[in-house]
């Protein structure tokens, strides 16, 4: 992913491995049939059609080249964002389960409370209600007697 496009790169290009050789082919093909295979000339035809050619499919195959090297990494970095928004949902999730555990916790130390306030309310009010009725048969009792019966009041 990270190695520089080379000259290798360049030469193993299909693209410019044909145009060379087809290229070579017709030259060779017409100084044969001129009878000129081996001349000066057709050695220096040849050597400016490589040249040329090399120019014109060099940054073909550079282009090329970059493009492989774009689309590898915009497939990774697909796989990578699939990845990320896994992690994001995963987070999202365990935060709503946090929450509802909490919440749940919450409401069963409120019942816990409301149950110890219900039962200290009960106690209080029975204690009252003992009171209440031991005060109430103190008022009502009789007094001891009364009016003495030798007391010049009595009838």
């Amino acid at each position: 992913m990270l190695a520089p496009f080379t000259l290798a790169n360049f030469q193993e290009s299909p693209a410019y491995q044909f145009n060379l050789q087809q290229g070579m082919e017709a030259i060779n093909k017409q100084a044969a049939a001129r009878g000129m295979r081996y001349a000066p000339a057709t050695l220096r035809d040849l050597g400016q059609f490589a040249q040329g050619t090399a120019s014109n499919e060099f940054m073909n195959a550079y282009n090329m080249y970059n493009q492989n090297q774009a689309n590898i990494w915009n497939r990774l970095s697909q796989v990578s964002g699939m990845g990320q928004q896994a992690a994001a949902g995963l987070g999202a999730a365990g935060l709503g389960v946090g929450q509802q555990i909490g919440s749940n916790i919450m409401g069963a130390g409120n019942a816990i409370a409301a149950g110890q306030i219900g039962q200290a309310n009960a106690f209080q009010g029975g204690l009252g209600g003992v009171y209440n009725a031991y005060l109430m048969s103190q008022i009502m009792r009789p007094q001891g007697g009364g009016i003495p019966a030798n007391s010049p009041a009595w009838p």
